[in-house]
């Protein structure tokens, strides 16, 4: 099978210009059917099969109509998204899937496969891996600093935060999900789909720890099964907004409660290990000793990742395109009540392609511009779950090389399978 590659694509997509019918064709006519949501029954057989993204189910209330541009679809990655600041290292990967991997991360992956093979979680080193981690494979050794025993430990923290809990029906958490405590809300600028945690609306909700967390796997995967394109964007950033903390939370309580929040953020070493860029944390109240004292609560490793700006507009402006960001944070798009933020709310030219006219128009003006250019019904669940490129056997390497081969891919990466492939 030929290699399919976006680079004459992507170019026509640059400008969001072309008409929404034109963009629809191009992949609907790659697949049999629109996409449709993933039902419960995907989770009644053993949680080995479970997928590896997704999990919310009875979806009710749409999604965003610029959920998934085209922009979003055929980002071409640069250095510094593939690894961070652009330097190929062990340890240092950003996207994992639909991508060649190296020769020390392949060796890792082969160790891996010993220990679990040991440990009878697969029959022999050359066997299938459980669905629910195949792709978060290399992400989970990554976290765990390449220790295989370490990371076959990891497994078991994946089924307790996380195939525990699946599926989750939107009715279940809707309440919880219009709170307006953590919600989606646009894109940055290599984009990346961006979290906001509002500890002023933290409520109740903090009472019950499996209530939370149960908002956050829901979150969480919703972003996975339909936000993420693998091999392109694989990761997420998140705005911790504290304005008016003290209101609801006692001033001597307000950095174990950031702490909490940082914890959500990143999802630290566990079910959803390598998906946070970074963190800002904003509308600090006080002086600077509320930010030593969350400071102390980050791990050391993580520390680099999180800041605390003292304009939240000007340091959000560096990242994103005013569309992207309700007035609040110095952008164009509305401020949100607590029950507006859900359905998420996802804008056309995260990547700034609409300058001009557009732009003028705010956030809304760029809505009504590109109605309907989504493309998250033409993709599936197995888009989103992505392809690991494990070549640790050639029984490893056939379970994936003919899917990679026609699946679009990076032009970089498509080239690069060409050569494993000898396929033009």
């Amino acid at each position: 099978a030929s290699v399919s590659s976006l680079g004459s694509t992507a170019a026509a997509h640059s400008e969001v210009a072309p008409a929404p019918s034109n963009a629809h064709a191009s992949w609907s006519s790659t697949c049999s059917t629109a996409s449709e949501e993933d039902g419960p029954e995907l989770y009644t057989v053993e949680a080995r099969h479970f997928p590896a993204v997704g999990g919310v189910v009875g979806l009710q209330h749409g999604h965003s109509d610029r959920l998934l541009p085209p922009e979003v679809v055929l980002f071409e990655p640069a250095a510094e998204d593939l690894f961070e600041r652009g330097v190929q290292k062990l340890g240092a990967r950003q996207l994992f899937l639909n991508t060649p991997l190296t020769d020390e991360e392949t060796a890792a992956l082969a160790e891996l496969r010993r220990v679990l093979a040991r440990q009878g979680v697969i029959p022999d080193e050359t066997a299938q891996l459980p669905r629910y981690m195949e792709t978060h494979a290399l992400r989970m050794l990554q976290a765990r600093g390449f220790n295989a025993s370490k990371t076959a430990e990891l497994l078991k923290t994946c089924q307790q935060d996380r195939l525990a809990r699946l599926p989750l029906s939107e009715k279940d958490v809707l309440p919880d999900l219009q709170s307006g405590f953590m919600y989606w809300h646009g894109r940055d600028r290599r984009c990346r789909p961006c979290l906001f945690i509002r500890l002023e609306r933290l409520g109740d909700i903090a009472r019950d720890r499996e209530r939370v967390a149960r908002l956050v796997v829901f979150t969480l995967e919703y972003a996975l099964r339909y936000a993420m394109v693998p091999g392109r964007v694989e990761n997420w950033v998140v705005v911790i907004d504290l304005q008016h903390v003290f209101r609801v939370i006692p001033p001597l309580h307000v950095a174990s409660m950031v702490a909490t929040a940082v914890a959500i953020g990143t999802a630290l070493e566990k079910a959803y290990c390598g998906r946070m860029a970074w963190i800002k944390i904003v509308n600090m109240p006080g002086s600077g000793f509320l930010a030593k004292a969350i400071n102390s609560t980050i791990p050391a490793k993580d520390a680099e990742r999180v800041s605390f700006p003292e304009d939240a507009a000007a340091a959000l402006g560096k990242c994103f395109e005013p569309c992207q960001l309700e007035r609040r944070y110095g952008g164009m798009a509305p401020d949100l009540a607590p029950a507006e933020t859900y359905p998420y709310r996802f804008f056309a030219h995260a990547r700034g392609e609409a300058e001009g006219a557009d732009a003028a128009e705010g956030a809304e003006g760029c809505a009504e511009a590109n109605e309907g250019l989504s493309l998250h019904g033409w993709t599936d669940l197995a888009f989103h779950e992505g392809l690991l490129w494990d070549e640790t056997s050639a029984e490893a390497r056939a379970r994936w090389v003919d899917k990679a081969a026609a699946s679009r891919l990076t032009p970089g990466a498509a080239e690069q399978l060409s050569r494993k492939t000898g396929a033009p």
